[in-house]
């Protein structure tokens, strides 16, 4: 009885270390992601769509690869909607609608700050 005790201990940490874990990287992850859209919605302020496409590429190229590692523990529908809301950026950028440019990224960042808090563990996500 002792053993099983010890071991459902042992596992139980193991989750919570491991979340803990997940938690931050997505935390800073996303951080990153919508400190650098708070500055393309600064630049579309100057509404030089040259440069407000480079900046966009970066962060679309970055998203790629966090997409990546994050498809493992998070939902599929959330990243969905995160590439959607980037594909309707990329679109009003190219066709240079600087006020629809500055709705997306709001809406972009609202579901980044979502994705954010929906993983923490709390125990309103967990019920």
């Amino acid at each position: 009885m002792k053993k099983e005790i010890i071991l459902s201990i042992v596992i139980l940490l193991a989750i919570i270390i491991g979340d803990l874990i997940i938690t931050n990287n997505i935390h800073s992850k996303i951080d990153g992601i919508s400190e650098r859209l708070d500055k393309l919605s600064e630049k579309v302020e100057e509404e030089n769509k040259e440069e407000l496409e480079n900046d966009f590429e970066e962060i679309e190229n970055d998203w790629t690869k966090i997409d990546e590692n994050f498809s493992y523990y998070v939902e599929h529908n959330e990243l969905e909607k995160v590439w959607t809301e980037m594909k309707s950026l990329k679109s009003y950028i190219s066709s240079e609608e600087w006020a629809e440019s500055k709705n997306e990224i709001a809406k972009l960042d609202f579901i980044l700050e979502h994705i954010k808090n929906k993983m923490d563990l709390k125990l309103k996500n967990v019920f």
